[in-house]
């Protein structure tokens, strides 16, 4: 019998993916200065500062995540959360950098009051910022002149509360809760819903010898789903999220990503997360390959269709 397999061009590669690697941000290359920050927004208390170091499913090291979250001087109250992500893939053998870096301001309600996401290239950045104006998310990308009003509700919050309730949650097994966000690297609002499932048996990473080993460890798991986004007319699932807490403290999370395959961050020194991965990225997983589905023949005029239909 049989076997329908429904093949997706390119375009059609899951949002997830472009998610955590920006790489759908609009925009075109080049330099652009970055928007001037409030008086308010260039100092604060800085109350988190935090490195996790990330790997592939097979041991190899992916990369450093660092997140700082400032406590702003403004009225009312607002944080401030930066995250910098420097991860290595492996494209075709070879191996490239993928870097971006997101900031979100909000005030301690959890209430957006704005947001900016840069791409690093290497001939210069991609840059999108987002301020909420009354219920509407008004954004601005590099490269274009006209501004995008996007609607976002009333309850969508910013990193820093999601944390919060994800601290408050995860003290009892079964608790699920809801929260609205937006992601500006797709331009839309989402949806995350939470589960704590309770206490497991996994593992952190100690350094030992000036070595990050692993060390079993039982901890709270708590899974984040996403709703299903829509993104230029196509409805794409998200991957979800694990994250695994110990003192009200996330120290462990995952995250399937399409092609790579899961990837894990391990909370850990800053000195380990930065360390350089010895062997060069020569251990990392191929991105081009795994992509790749092999027909036995061409696709007549595949670059006028945006799916094919495929029986194996």
């Amino acid at each position: 019998m049989a076997i329908s397999l429904k093949l997706y061009l390119p375009r059609a590669l899951p949002a997830a993916f472009f998610l955590l690697l920006i790489s759908a941000l609009p925009g075109i290359s080049g330099c652009w200065s970055k928007p001037a920050e409030t008086k308010q927004e260039q100092t604060g208390e800085i109350v988190l500062d935090a490195w996790d170091a990330a790997y592939y499913l097979d041991g190899s090291r992916a990369g450093n995540v660092h997140t700082t979250v400032h406590r702003l001087p403004s009225s009312p109250e607002r944080f401030r959360t930066r995250l910098y992500m420097d991860l290595r893939v492996k494209r075709y053998g070879q191996v490239v950098p993928m870097r971006m870096e997101q900031t979100t301001v909000e005030e301690s309600t959890g209430k957006l009051v704005r947001m900016e996401i840069v791409q690093y290239l290497d001939q210069g950045n991609q840059r999108a910022t987002g301020t909420v104006d009354g219920t509407a998310m008004v954004i601005k990308s590099q490269g274009q002149a006209a501004e995008r009003r996007v609607e976002i509700p009333e309850t969508a919050i910013g990193p820093w509360k999601q944390n919060q309730i994800l601290q408050e949650k995860s003290s009892v097994a079964g608790n699920t809760w809801k929260m609205d966000t937006f992601e500006l690297s797709l331009q839309v609002p989402t949806i995350l819903r939470g589960r704590t499932v309770g206490l497991e048996k996994t593992d952190i990473l100690v350094e030992r010898d000036g070595k990050l080993v692993p060390e079993p460890k039982e901890l709270v798991r708590c899974e984040i789903i996403c709703d299903p986004v829509t993104v230029g007319g196509q409805t794409t699932p998200l991957p979800s999220l694990d994250q695994w807490v110990s003192n009200s403290e996330v120290v462990r999370s995952r995250v399937d990503m399409p092609g790579l395959g899961p990837i894990t961050m391990y909370r850990v020194p800053e000195a380990s997360a930065r360390r350089e991965d010895i062997s060069g990225g020569a251990a990392l997983p191929d991105l081009g390959s795994q992509t790749l589905v092999f027909l036995d023949r061409p696709v007549p005029d595949i670059h006028n269709r945006s799916e094919v239909t495929y029986n194996l």
